[in-house]
């Protein structure tokens, strides 16, 4: 039963980074090649990949032989970013927001797996492996912000992400 629960946290945040890389593959597409944001991308297409092959090592200690896929809602998400992207005036602005919104669907796959009791007791390890990778997640969605022109910005904290307007 553990050894299925472990299988299911590791699914969830291996999904949430597939879709993560399709979605700056795709914003790569959409931007102009020589933009700094090129480059930014290719560093989140590089670290999502590192984060899935740690993942799947993982898994495939635990002896899992499970098909890993992209999320459905993932790929609605690109195409209606595409179509929202063709619309814009601002093409720079457009894509760095969705990036956000993409950082954040991720935040949160990491945040509801990180909730769960069971990941201390059963999984120590992995718990220590996704707070590293949540937590540099949390860098980027603050650099995108700060490139996006916004001042909110999130503070990492162990339990759960605060806007730093709210800390006290």
């Amino acid at each position: 039963m553990y050894t299925q629960q472990y299988d299911v946290f590791l699914l969830r945040i291996i999904e949430a980074n597939l879709d993560r890389i399709e979605g700056y593959k795709k914003a790569n597409s959409l931007i102009k090649k020589t933009s700094f944001l090129t480059y930014l991308f290719d560093q989140r297409i590089k670290q999502s990949t590192a984060y899935v092959e740690r993942l799947n090592n993982l898994l495939e200690m635990q002896g899992a032989n499970a098909i890993i896929r992209k999320s459905a809602s993932g790929y609605l998400y690109r195409y209606w970013r595409s179509i929202k992207f063709y619309f814009s005036k601002d093409k720079n602005k457009s894509i760095l927001s969705a990036c956000i919104n993409e950082e954040e669907n991720l935040l949160r796959q990491y945040e509801e797996v990180l909730a769960n009791d069971a990941i201390d007791f059963y999984f120590p390890l992995l718990r220590k492996i996704l707070e590293r990778q949540r937590d540099r997640i949390i860098v980027m969605r603050n650099k995108l912000d700060i490139y996006l022109g916004k001042e909110e910005s999130f503070y990492l904290n162990q339990s759960k992400l605060i806007p730093l307007n709210e800390v006290g």
